[in-house]
């Protein structure tokens, strides 16, 4: 666990991780800010999370290489865990080990939100994906736009946020292998 500030967030401990597979996703940059500017906000990273330089958390990929999918839905999940705290422990917020449910152009972001429980996944955003690929190198980008909080998602912010609101955008890469 560190101290978190703007800066440290995303330059103190990052490593530049170049194509590696997996999400990257500041979550939402003023929450972020607004973290970074309490007296004992902090930040701590597990389970694989990292910071991607100035770009946000990365959360790597589990199941890599992926099978392209025979349906209409495939499912990705992430390693790591990101958890911020700050008001001596009034507000807590735990991002942890991510899955991505995809279904056609529409996404479902779901995290292990409660510190105290690893199995109950919610439903913390949905939103439009955009796909890129690279033939050559099986690689398949996804990009999160326009991710907006649910009910569920807006309770994990204390309410702070209204269901409907914005989170940053986030980027996915996978590489697919022939089934």
């Amino acid at each position: 666990m560190y101290s978190a500030d703007a800066q440290s967030l995303f330059d103190t401990c990052a490593t530049e991780y170049g194509a590696d597979i997996g999400l990257v996703w500041k979550i939402r940059d003023s929450f972020i800010k607004y973290v970074a500017r309490t007296a004992d906000g902090r930040c701590s990273l597990s389970g694989g999370a990292k910071i991607e330089k100035s770009a946000g958390f990365f959360y790597p990929l589990k199941n890599e290489p992926i099978s392209a999918p025979t349906g209409n839905t495939v499912e990705l999940d992430f390693h790591g865990d990101v958890r911020f705290s700050a008001h001596r422990g009034m507000m807590f917020v735990r991002i942890g080990l991510p899955k991505l449910i995809v279904t056609g152009t529409r996404g479902q972001l779901w995290i292990l939100a409660d510190p105290a429980d690893d199995t109950e996944f919610t439903l913390l955003a949905e939103c439009d994906l955009e796909l890129a690929r690279d033939e050559l190198q099986s690689l398949v980008g996804l990009a999160g736009r326009d991710v907006r909080l649910t009910e569920a998602g807006a309770e994990i912010f204390g309410l702070i946020y209204k269901p409907g609101d914005l989170l940053d955008d986030f980027s996915v890469s996978l590489r697919l292998t022939k089934t």
